[in-house]
């Protein structure tokens, strides 16, 4: 006859464990007097997921390419964000890590708020993301016929075209008409 057997809890990374099963009964100890082959069933589930802080910064001037790398502890994590990332930078996620990269395009200047959440079976952990982008764009007129030179006399106009650039990218095209009539 045997003597009474506490079981004693595994491990196993990123899991907890749940506790033992016993012809698909919960069970902490075999009784005293028990015989034959008995077939215990561990149970568990994933780890809620961690991170090593709760809230991250981003600061990027103009054109300048901004990253941002964010790890949670857990297996089988899904990642999601929610809010609006400024223009130029993306979100994507594997595994463990996610970022946020990429160039802000031109006129996002501005602070944004996200929320970045890894989520797995065991819960979700979410840290809040601020970005910052700061800096002007410096605008250089195309070439074209110069706005500063238009000669208008008697009654008559005259109207040209410009446009406008910022690192390579068009930002605005002006049509500018000016016409003058006499006085009478």
């Amino acid at each position: 006859e045997s003597e009474t057997i506490s079981l004693l809890a595994p491990s196993r990374e990123g899991y907890d464990f749940m506790g033992w099963l016993l012809d698909g009964e919960p069970v902490t100890e075999i009784q005293a007097g028990s015989s034959g082959n008995k077939t215990l069933t561990a149970t568990w589930r994933e780890t809620a997921p961690a991170m090593s802080q709760d809230a991250f910064t981003i600061e990027a001037a103009k054109g300048q390419e901004a990253s941002l790398a964010i790890t949670a502890s857990g297996v089988n994590l899904s990642w999601s964000i929610d809010g609006t990332l400024p223009d130029g930078l993306a979100f994507s996620a594997q595994d463990n890590s996610a970022l946020i990269t990429g160039t802000p395009s031109l006129g996002t200047a501005g602070t944004y708020s996200v929320t970045v959440t890894a989520t797995n079976e065991g819960g979700s952990v979410s840290a809040a993301v601020s970005i910052t982008i700061t800096g002007t764009y410096e605008v250089e007129k195309d070439s074209g016929a110069p706005i500063t030179t238009l000669t208008v006399s008697g009654n008559s106009s005259t109207s040209t075209q410009t446009t406008f650039t910022a690192g390579g990218e068009v930002i605005m095209t002006a049509d500018i008409t000016i016409t003058l009539e006499a006085d009478c």
